[in-house]
């Protein structure tokens, strides 16, 4: 994990004059899970997605394995979204569609053979503990089986990073802890690098190596999950109290 596979440097973003993100910068390392925390509004899921350039920064820049994406033409940066997957908040499956057929629309959207679809669809609902589950409409999952489908879809492309927004959002507690557990075995069995955007903390230490907390616009606390005791910012001291979870590292499998 000693290769920085992600960077960013001074990225900005405002709307109607607001600054979102103020000079941002942050490294992630190869197969490192990183939890992006802070409250609802504060602009987590801005930051996630002007990684990939789904929204585009102000100012700033990004680098995935050294190129500057920032920079590219819109063909070449369609290139780079290739390594990475993205786990919705809402999981954003297609209610017309099935769950094979959701799964599989990026594969063939990159042109990949129907044999080899098959291969990969049936392997990945395997791999969040659903298969045979292919010919089912959305409407027949419940919400931590949405959930996972669309981390199977995430994890089908075999990207090298993985951004979940908010994985646990409108789940259960059960059903988020149980959510949690598989993407920290994904990311372990499968060797990915993981962005994780969450305003709970609880699944923040489930599936992260470091959390880092954005405030007002900046990264204000960059720390590994066994260290979080010893931060003394007071909006993380917040997050931990009001969560009740003081040692909450002990979670984390």
């Amino acid at each position: 994990m000693d290769e920085v596979i992600l960077k960013l440097l001074d990225l900005s973003k405002s709307f109607e004059g607001k600054k979102v993100l103020d000079a941002i910068s942050l490294e992630v390392k190869e197969g490192e899970a990183v939890a992006i925390l802070g409250k609802s509004g504060v602009g987590k899921t801005v930051l996630l997605k002007s990684m990939v350039g789904l929204l585009k920064a102000d100012s700033g820049h990004i680098f995935f394995k050294g190129v500057d994406i920032t920079r590219l033409k819109r063909k070449d940066l369609f290139a780079i979204r290739k390594h990475f997957g993205f786990v919705f908040q809402g999981s954003a499956l297609f209610d017309s569609m099935t769950v094979y057929e959701n799964i599989a629309l990026p594969l063939e959207q990159r042109g990949l053979g129907r044999d080899e679809i098959d291969i990969r669809v049936k392997t990945v609902l395997e791999l969040v503990g659903l298969p045979g589950i292919e010919n089912l409409l959305p409407h027949e999952l419940s919400g931590g089986m949405k959930k996972r489908v669309g981390i199977a879809r995430a994890f089908v492309t075999q990207p090298q990073i993985i951004l979940y927004d908010e994985p646990t959002a409108g789940l259960d507690p059960v059903t988020g802890i149980r959510i949690n557990h598989l993407i920290g075995e994904l990311n372990r069995k499968r060797n990915v690098t993981a962005i994780v955007v969450t305003h709970d903390i609880r699944s923040a230490t489930s599936i992260c190596d470091r959390i880092v907390l954005l405030s007002q616009g900046k990264l204000v606390v960059d720390v590994h999950v066994k260290n979080i005791e010893k931060v003394e910012h007071p909006e993380f001291v917040e997050f931990l109290k009001s969560a009740k979870i003081q040692g909450v590292r002990n979670d984390k499998n």
